[in-house]
């Protein structure tokens, strides 16, 4: 009687292939993180696999911001993340995925101290290690109300923050907060994300004032109503903290 090969187990992860390399290792440990799985040399965080939704679905690369050109200067397809940009980011639509990942994989199990951040050790009173790093989040901050930050999600952040960049103008007259909602409407891709013209219009003025603090939108001087212009010149992508 023919026999069968036996059923290949499930892989737990769809990146799973990609660190299995590193589980020889005895200064190896691969440990849950929000959705995604962290990966750890000797204690040291160096690469967390995420497959969820954009911006989270690739390999970030854990390193200090002093390292970062020297790894991009080796692999040009990676980028600070759009949300924690002091890490690099391999997204997964990448022509050069899977060569790229096998290869940042190496260079952790070799120990290249480019990879590998100390975890913090560190804890504000009142917030738990989950409120401190989620992936799924990101802290945004007003002008109006100096010092307070929230937490929102950051796949929609990163979507109404991308359509701002690309709606507002960096000269002339700029665009006041009604335009900026007339134009996001128009767009389409936002109008279909968001349940109603109300929710698109809140998150709107979450993100434009949130990016005014970070200095990638600016509010023209004088003038009813306020306008706003996209800020030129090289624009510092600040972290939320964790």
């Amino acid at each position: 009687m023919r026999s069968h090969p036996a059923p290949r187990p499930r892989a737990e992860h769809p990146y799973q292939a990609f660190w299995e390399p590193l589980e020889g290792d005895s200064g190896f440990e691969l440990k849950p993180m929000f959705g995604g799985k962290a990966a750890y040399l000797d204690g040291r965080l160096a690469l967390y696999f995420s497959a969820k939704e954009e911006p989270w679905r690739g390999i970030l690369v854990c390193t200090d911001r002093e390292r970062q050109a020297a790894l991009v200067a080796e692999f040009p397809e990676l980028a600070p993340h759009p949300v924690l940009p002091k890490w690099l980011y391999l997204p997964e639509d990448c022509e050069r995925f899977e060569r790229i990942a096998a290869r940042l994989v190496t260079l952790a199990r070799i120990r290249d101290p480019r990879l590998g951040v100390e975890p913090s050790r560190r804890r504000k009173a009142g917030r738990s290690a989950r409120e401190r790093f989620r992936p799924d989040t990101i802290g945004v901050r007003s002008a109006e109300s100096p010092g307070r930050e929230r937490s929102v999600n950051a796949a929609d952040y990163a979507a109404v923050r991308s359509a701002l960049e690309r709606l507002v103008p960096a000269k002339g007259e700029g665009l006041s907060a009604g335009e900026m909602l007339a134009a996001a409407l128009a767009s389409g891709a936002l109008r279909t994300r968001f349940a109603s013209r109300g929710v698109l219009a809140r998150w709107l003025t979450t993100v434009r004032l949130d990016l005014e603090v970070r200095g990638v939108l600016r509010r023209r001087k004088g003038g009813r109503p306020a306008r706003w212009l996209r800020a030129t010149g090289r624009i510092p992508n600040i972290a939320p903290p964790c």
